[in-house]
């Protein structure tokens, strides 16, 4: 399956803004990966898609439910970007969150971007 860092770009940082954090760390540099461009996919492209509804309660994470829901933590960031919520601390509790199913219809949407 696809991992979110496939057809990614690997950067070296080694600005001067961020000197005091490389100094601190004991790094002269950090290598990582560019920001993926990804378009939220449209609504021919769900026809093939089931949602499955989750309440955000207590103990949830994203990793959490990509494990219940897929068998497998590492693809969060599915469930974090279909809900146009990148981050947790945009959630509370009680809010509805769509977990698009099955993984692999998902996958190729973004696979085809």
């Amino acid at each position: 399956m696809a991992s979110r860092y496939d057809d990614r770009a690997v950067v070296t940082n080694r600005l001067d803004s961020y000197k005091n954090i490389f100094e601190k760390r004991g790094v002269k540099q950090v290598v990582h990966y560019t920001t993926p461009v990804l378009s939220f996919p449209k609504s021919e492209q769900l026809s093939n898609v089931n949602v499955i509804d989750h309440v955000w309660t207590r103990g949830d994470h994203y990793y959490k439910l990509a494990d219940f829901y897929y068998g497998d933590s590492t693809y969060w960031w599915v469930i974090a970007y279909f809900n146009k919520k990148p981050t947790e601390d945009l959630l509370a509790f009680g809010d509805i969150v769509m977990v698009p199913t099955p993984l692999e219809s998902i996958l190729a949407m973004y696979d085809d971007q």
